[in-house]
């Protein structure tokens, strides 16, 4: 490798909330060493002005907007349209900066045309895969559950809707990443990720994957991924990317909202029904309701001098029925409650918060401990429902199952008698990615000769 290595890199930013709470710090890291080009969706305010500045960025050379999950053109709603589009525009931006490596994660059409045509002119493709030890099929069968109970009828048997559900997904995937392409002149998508059918363990899209953990390493490796295609990167939060949440959002945060008294957020969950985890039964909304509304009284009335924030998921969004009922159900429970607007960022909530709570699993409760170590953060699993207890092990976060247990960690913390064991945040892997884009240099250098 030659002394002057200095790759030009692509980094797309995926879905603004990732890149605000996971990626950005990334981008920093390698805008200190390399010159990067940010491919971008439509971000925030907060981070568009940070991503201006020249001192935290000093070789981010140029942004370039992308909107495939923000902002469409009208030209571009229709399905084949947008493979159109988002074809020849990942081809054009290729063939313009030939970029060395090409930093792209998700599994969406722009994406996977970026990745094809990189690999195409043999340029090196990094893309990422988190949160595995959840499993995969796991998360495949419990979206078809979701698609099985929403979209057919009541009165067919949960067997016929499941395998309905399934095989929906399947023609969806066929007709996204296979047919539309074929029709605007591409080659179909066969063996790549697909956000239709989150089969993020198959990795034929990039050269290299990065994950943030061993436990994802290996059920990547037993899944029969190479293991040279593999690298464990230690999340930015942990590691020296941390400087610009700091700086864009955890400082803003706490010196902008001051309260009288202490404050729990509650991460409100974007499903309108659940299942049980033992038998996978049907749990309606109304019952859902019911025990939701439950739990959060038993928590205002063991916090009762504390302030209560829900914070809904963003998928719900501002102006739809399901806010609306959130609000209409929870806020006249008690003065002690306010719910926000759920396009605020969930990073704020846990700078103001005393206690972050989540109702079920919510992978804010992933970040949350790199984030600030020192507080309590609480998945409640009340009614054993689907994937309420995926962060059970997880260092750094109380795992309650009974409303006991519940009461006696809110009166301790009330009490200032918590003791909260401290996650062991050691780095695996690699601590920062411009040293994992080194060793890819180096192994593809010696690869090659």
């Amino acid at each position: 490798m030659k002394n002057d290595f200095s790759p030009l890199i692509f980094f797309y930013t995926d879905i603004a909330r990732s890149f605000r709470t996971s990626h950005i710090g990334y981008l920093y890291e390698i805008a200190q060493t390399f010159p990067v080009v940010l491919l971008s969706e439509k971000l925030d305010s907060e981070t568009e002005k940070i991503l201006k500045d020249k001192k935290l960025f000093p070789f981010l050379k140029e942004i370039i907007p992308i909107q495939q999950y923000t902002g469409m053109k009208p030209n571009i709603a229709n399905i084949l349209s947008r493979h159109k589009y988002f074809s020849k525009l990942a081809k054009n931006l290729i063939l313009k900066y030939k970029p060395d490596i090409v930093f792209a994660t998700g599994a969406n059409i722009f994406e996977s045309y970026l990745r094809r045509f990189a690999k195409a002119r043999n340029i090196i493709t990094i893309s990422g895969v988190s949160f595995l030890s959840i499993l995969p099929e796991n998360i495949r069968f419990f979206n078809n559950l979701l698609s099985a109970y929403n979209r057919f009828p009541v009165f067919l048997p949960k067997s016929i809707k499941i395998l309905l559900a399934k095989y929906r997904r399947y023609l969806a995937h066929l007709f996204y990443f296979w047919i539309c392409p074929l029709l605007v002149g591409q080659k179909p998508f066969m063996k790549e990720p697909s956000c239709i059918l989150w089969n993020f363990e198959n990795t034929e899209g990039a050269d290299y994957y990065f994950v943030y953990c061993k436990e994802d390493f290996n059920i990547l490796t037993k899944a029969n991924v190479p293991a040279q295609k593999l690298f464990i990167l230690n999340h930015p939060l942990c590691g020296k990317g941390r400087q610009i949440f700091d700086i864009a959002y955890f400082s803003k945060a706490k010196n902008s909202h001051k309260f009288n008294s202490k404050v729990l957020t509650i991460m409100w969950p974007d499903s309108q029904i659940s299942f049980k985890r033992e038998n996978y039964s049907f749990i309606p909304s109304k019952d859902l309701w019911k025990n939701r509304l439950k739990l959060i009284n038993l928590i205002i009335k063991t916090l009762d001098d504390w302030k209560i924030f829900i914070k809904p998921h963003p998928s719900i969004g501002d102006n739809s029925k399901e806010f609306q009922k959130i609000v209409r159900n929870l806020e006249p429970i008690s003065n002690q409650i306010r719910v926000v607007n759920p396009s605020e960022p969930a990073d704020k909530y846990m700078e103001i918060s005393d206690v972050v709570a989540a109702l079920t699993t919510c992978m804010t409760l992933f970040t949350g401990p790199m984030q600030r170590s020192q507080k309590p953060f609480l998945l409640i699993d009340l009614f054993q429902e689907f994937f309420g207890d995926y962060f059970k092990n997880f260092p750094g976060i109380e795992y309650i199952d009974s409303e006991d247990k519940l009461i006696d960690t809110l009166r301790s913390i009330k009490n200032g008698e918590y003791s909260k064991i401290q996650p062991d945040l050691k780095p695996e892997g690699f601590s920062s990615i411009v040293e994992a884009i080194k060793w890819i240099f180096k192994t593809q250098y010696f690869t090659t000769k």
